[in-house]
């Protein structure tokens, strides 16, 4: 992944730094915005530290003979 060091988000730890930070508001203070990025940050999360997208991954599954 190139960087693109756009608001420090390098790496899939950038990412999970601030998911951290808004969790922890979230909790103190539940928001329908925090809850929003949290559930985007966590969806792309796991698109970065896979460095796939759910499209590569579903194609993988169906050439695995998987549904």
């Amino acid at each position: 992944m190139p960087d693109l060091n756009l608001f420090d988000l390098n790496k899939p730890e950038d990412l999970y730094r601030i998911l951290q930070d808004v969790y922890k508001a979230y909790i103190k203070n539940p928001t329908e915005k925090d809850f929003f990025f949290l559930a985007l940050g966590l969806t792309h999360l796991r698109e970065w530290i896979a460095e796939k997208s759910w499209e590569d991954v579903k194609k993988k599954r169906k050439n695995q003979g998987n549904p």
